[in-house]
């Protein structure tokens, strides 16, 4: 696997969507439900040498997103849900956008 691309940008903009507690992380204990995405594949234009920031490089990221589902199971409802999409979004911006 290639290093993770965009890491700090991308768990900011999760734990303000709550997916993540302000620190970055949430405790596996603290959540019962884990969103597993793997395999994501990006093309971005981050590194140290100017090279890598011209020709970009391929970013491959598995992403293990600890949640509190708790609430959607007791009301089935997908406002009370996690997508995956705005997962993998979040991940594509951080990844493909600016260094």
């Amino acid at each position: 696997r290639l290093p993770v691309c965009g890491q700090s940008l991308c768990a900011k903009k999760i734990a303000f969507l709550g997916f993540l507690s302000p620190g970055g992380s949430m405790a596996q204990e603290d959540a019962g439900d884990k969103v597993i995405l793997q395999g994501l594949e990006f093309h971005g234009f981050h590194g140290v040498h100017e090279a890598e920031k011209e020709s970009g490089q391929m970013f491959i990221v598995d992403v293990d997103a600890w949640v509190d589902l708790r609430k959607a199971g007791q009301t089935d409802n997908l406002q009370d849900t996690v997508s995956y999409t705005a997962i993998y979004s979040l991940w594509k911006q951080g990844c493909e956008g600016d260094s």
